[in-house]
């Protein structure tokens, strides 16, 4: 606990170089800069390259990137960490600014809120950027699924790559996941599912930019209302946008095909006090459920879900809870 008011003066400095490296990060991918660093550069080659930053705000956000680890210096150049390399290719890169994004324009949304008359609850959230960015960083999901996620659950990769494909995009968003995981897949057809109406007016504008309206399927519902019957090989669910995932796994239960599978995004617990804080407060400013990954497991079976685990997976990312419906 802090005892001295110098001493919030400190933590609001370390929270605002957080806040602005975030920002830097995202200027450097996004401005192109990152892609110039591919090879080492001086800054001068990179300037040449990089027409929407000044030269100046090209080296202070260098310094800035490279305070995180992101690229070094060796005498004039300038290079590319290697594990910065991978966030070069347009998808990886829209996942991880559109992630930074996000949060920025979610942290102001509830800034302003705060300073209201009256509480706002749920995700209310109707500003075009916030929405896009959002969608954007869950992109990587539909690559996830082929070299990460169908390999650990048995059938599912011949089943996605066979003819006739379907999969279940729970809280579609502006269906950037839904278009990733058709682009993954040639033979795969999508449903996106969504409660409202501003995020799909977005998510078919995207649809059409990306030619698949003859394979994503937009709807305005919610998963605890869903209907179908036997329809789909996989289905993702994230617990983060569901009031009541007891009631979405039964639903999603009978919409698989026998031996499909569901996908249940749920909380890893973070790595530190601090980061499972900050979650909390998000979900519920999300209005979604809370649930570790136990619970998840709980939820599944008592949906009548079959081989239910827990995937492996780093602390930081969301655990990922498996559950098949019986062949």
């Amino acid at each position: 606990m802090l005892q001295k008011p110098e001493e919030v003066r400190v933590l609001t400095l370390e929270l605002d170089v957080a806040m602005w490296s975030a920002t830097s990060i995202i200027a450097f991918y996004d401005s192109g800069l990152a892609e110039q660093l591919r090879e080492p550069r001086t800054v001068d080659e990179a300037a040449a390259g990089c027409r929407s930053l000044t030269r100046a705000q090209i080296e202070r956000v260098l310094d800035v990137v490279a305070t995180n680890g992101l690229v070094a210096r060796d005498g004039e150049r300038w290079s590319l960490a290697e594990g910065a390399k991978p966030y070069i290719d347009p998808g990886m890169r829209a996942s991880l600014t559109g992630h930074l994004r996000g949060s920025l324009l979610q942290a102001a949304a509830f800034v302003d809120a705060a300073r209201g008359s009256e509480p706002k609850t749920g995700w209310t959230h109707t500003s075009r950027d916030l929405l896009q960015a959002q969608g954007e960083a869950s992109g990587m999901m539909g690559p996830m699924l082929k070299r990460m996620i169908a390999p650990q659950l048995d059938g599912l990769e011949a089943r996605l790559e066979a003819p006739g494909a379907r999969f279940l995009d729970v809280g579609t968003g502006v269906g950037m996941l839904a278009i990733a995981a058709a682009r993954t897949f040639p033979q795969l057809s999508v449903v996106g599912l969504d409660g409202f109406d501003a995020p799909l007016a977005i998510a078919r504008e995207n649809v059409a930019r990306a030619s698949l309206e003859n394979r994503v399927e937009l709807r305005k519902t919610r998963v605890e209302d869903l209907s179908d019957a036997a329809t789909y090989d996989v289905a993702w669910l994230p617990s983060f946008f569901v009031a009541d995932c007891a009631t979405a796994a039964k639903r999603i239960h009978d919409a698989l095909k026998p031996g499909g599978w569901v996908i249940l995004g749920t909380l890893s617990g973070g790595v530190n006090d601090r980061q499972r804080a900050t979650m909390m407060l998000l979900l519920e400013l999300w209005n979604g459920g809370r649930l570790l990954a136990s619970d998840g497991e709980k939820i599944l079976k008592d949906a009548g879900f079959t081989n239910v685990r827990i995937l492996p997976g780093p602390a930081w990312a969301p655990a990922m809870v498996v559950g098949q419906r019986a062949p």
